[in-house]
């Protein structure tokens, strides 16, 4: 258990310092068509969940070679793990969307501590 631990620690670290790393590179790679998607292209909402995503697949395949492929559910977990960006970033442009008229404070603390 202390080294599961230790390497999901490791890789929330891993995927912070890739998410970073993946910002800069479209600019570094003199805007190629590869980076491009793989890393943001511009300053949108949409393009910066490649930050978390990309790293968190990259690292899943990692991990799962070794943790000696675990026979639990891994990939479920995982996949939900890399989901939960996308559901908060589509409650924020939902919530926005149908609710931007309301200016009602309470819905959406609601909201927002549902995501």
């Amino acid at each position: 258990m202390h080294r599961l631990k230790s390497i999901e620690i490791a890789s929330c670290f891993t995927a912070m310092a890739g998410g970073v790393l993946l910002h800069f590179l479209y600019d570094w790679s003199g805007h190629s068509p590869f980076a491009a998607w793989l890393a943001p292209v511009s300053e949108s909402a949409w393009e910066h969940l490649k930050l978390l995503f990309f790293p968190l697949l990259f690292i899943s395949i990692a991990e799962y070679y070794l943790l000696d492929k675990p026979k639990t559910d891994y990939w479920n977990i995982k996949t939900y793990a890399s989901c939960l960006p996308w559901r908060l970033f589509l409650r924020a442009f939902t919530h926005t969307a149908a609710f931007s008229a309301l200016h009602c404070c309470p819905l959406t603390l609601r909201c927002f501590s549902a995501a």
